[in-house]
């Protein structure tokens, strides 16, 4: 009539059928998991781009970091820390930056250097660096500009004393000269006469 059913083979297989469920559940979680975080962290990014444009860039700058703290290391972190370089140079943002910008853009280069992101931000590390290069040199020049305005001032210090010292000499000398050449009879009744 029929065959035989194997008991014996179908706890095995039930087990069997589980694992491999099991596995392909959590697989599928992970994936989905993964795949959420990274619609999440889009969802930030755009809105970080309204909140800069709407010029509350604190506010901005936070959904920049919780798109790096959720990303993990992987895209879209790279846009994130682009994002955040590019805000820490906007010239209307109060906590804007340089230094910390170019360690972002830095950071973004090493992390992530097949980004598409990473060659603007190579771009940046250069512009950035000669523009602290110019500070410095700015700085400098500042310096030297403050040492030369100090010494002028001691200089003109030191020529109003001269200038005083040489009409001292000139006093001292016309009044001996005009001794010298007045006769002794006048210079003896001018000295009695103070």
């Amino acid at each position: 009539m029929g065959e035989q059913r194997d008991w014996k083979r179908q706890p095995l297989l039930f087990y069997l059928a589980l694992g491999l469920m099991l596995v392909l559940t959590t697989t599928g979680c992970a994936a989905l998991t993964s795949q959420y975080n990274r619609l999440e962290a889009i969802s930030q990014l755009n809105a970080a781009d309204q909140l800069q444009r709407a010029g509350r860039f604190s506010q901005a700058m936070g959904q920049l970091q919780a798109v790096c703290e959720r990303s993990a290391g992987k895209p879209p972190a790279d846009r994130a820390l682009y994002r955040i370089g590019v805000l820490l140079l906007h010239p209307v943002n109060p906590n804007q930056d340089p230094a910390e910008a170019l360690e972002t853009f830095r950071q973004l280069c090493r992390s992530f250097p097949d980004s598409p992101y990473a060659d603007t931000a190579g771009v940046w590390i250069g512009v950035l660096h000669q523009l602290q290069q110019a500070w410095r040199r700015e700085a400098r020049s500042r310096k030297q500009l403050a040492e030369a305005q100090e010494q002028l001032c001691r200089l003109r210090r030191d020529i109003r004393s001269l200038e005083q010292q040489f009409e001292a000499f000139k006093r001292i000398d016309l009044e001996s000269s005009t001794r010298r050449m007045l006769p002794d009879v006048d210079r003896k009744e001018l000295e009695a006469g103070d």
